[in-house]
């Protein structure tokens, strides 16, 4: 059948000698309505491929993971660093894929939990993703953190502060810091005074549901 082929996926610049990913249509049109409509509409334009879609600005390790995601509905984790996270949260964030966002963003929680975010990562998070958005609220509390700690020197976030709304979420993510003390940042996956549990403050989809009962192993870890 027509809906059961494979769709050939080529992902970040061309290159010589660049191989497909090979996706089931039906697995990937699944996903998420973008690549739905896609597939739906491949054989319009001047250089229409049928059966081919190009993504030549996207991460290519974050569609490795996707791909994991796609066939077996979680993550590889021990594979998952900080960054590659980061990246994931992006690439579902671009093509509405809420569930692997919150996903994504489960595991950066997890990653934060430990050690924190670093500056230079905090700098790719906002400058990929728009105003307003849960992964930039994430690293605002991040860096907030960092900055009432004395860990990281101003002109590190001089050049964040030029553009990209990030002065005024950086602003409100250190007047909640200061309200509610560093126990929220540091420890998002215990109960707070008045009953709240932080990481879901940073779910898109249903995550906040479905993932508690990973929210509750690592609470009593």
């Amino acid at each position: 059948m027509l809906s059961d082929r494979l769709i050939k996926v080529f992902v970040g610049p061309p290159r010589k000698g660049q191989r497909p990913y090979l996706v089931q249509q039906t697995l990937l049109a699944s996903a998420s309505d973008y690549f739905a409509k896609a597939i739906k509409h491949e054989n319009m334009g001047v250089n229409s491929e049928p059966g081919v879609l190009r993504f030549p600005d996207d991460d290519s390790g974050a569609w490795k993971v996707f791909l994991h995601w796609l066939m077996w509905r979680e993550l590889p984790s021990e594979t998952i660093t900080d960054r590659l996270a980061v990246h994931c949260w992006i690439l579902g964030d671009c093509y509405h894929i809420t569930r692997f966002q919150d996903d994504a963003m489960f595991e950066l929680l997890e990653c934060f939990e430990d050690d924190g975010a670093e500056e230079e990562l905090i700098m790719v998070a906002f400058q990929q993703t728009p105003p307003g958005s849960k992964l930039r609220a994430l690293m605002s509390e991040e860096l907030a953190y960092l900055m009432q700690e004395e860990l990281t020197p101003f002109d590190k976030v001089d050049p964040l502060l030029n553009g990209s709304n990030f002065a005024g979420e950086l602003l409100g993510a250190l007047a909640r810091l200061r309200s509610s003390g560093d126990r929220t940042i540091i420890y998002r996956f215990r109960r707070t005074d008045d009953g709240q549990y932080p990481w879901k403050e940073f779910m898109v989809g249903d995550g906040a549901i479905r993932l508690e009962g990973y929210a509750r192993e690592l609470r009593h870890k």
